[in-house]
């Protein structure tokens, strides 16, 4: 049970930040943008891509993610796992 609150308020973790990188124009052109983009479209496809692209977020994945328009970036689940922390962020409840 601990586990998956845990990995629960990470995948909200990424979602606010997704949020919040939405409304900042000028880190719109950034690699991570892009990448948080492009994962939060997989996220939201409802399918079971879906569920691979949360999963391998919560584990933070060494798979790069590609960007809405197609792009291969350099971006990794790993970088965007650890994001969050950068703000300042805990995952604590």
């Amino acid at each position: 049970m601990k586990e998956q609150k845990h990995n629960l308020l990470l995948l909200s973790q990424f979602l606010k930040l997704a949020a919040i990188r939405r409304g900042e124009d000028e880190t719109a052109e950034l690699e991570e943008s892009k990448a948080l983009e492009g994962l939060l479209a997989q996220v939201y496809a409802g399918d079971a891509t879906a569920v691979a692209s949360m999963l391998n977020l919560i584990q933070g994945s060494s798979d790069t993610i590609t960007s809405v328009m197609g792009e291969h970036l350099s971006v990794t689940c790993k970088i965007l796992f650890f994001l969050p922390f950068t703000y300042g962020w805990r995952l604590t409840y």
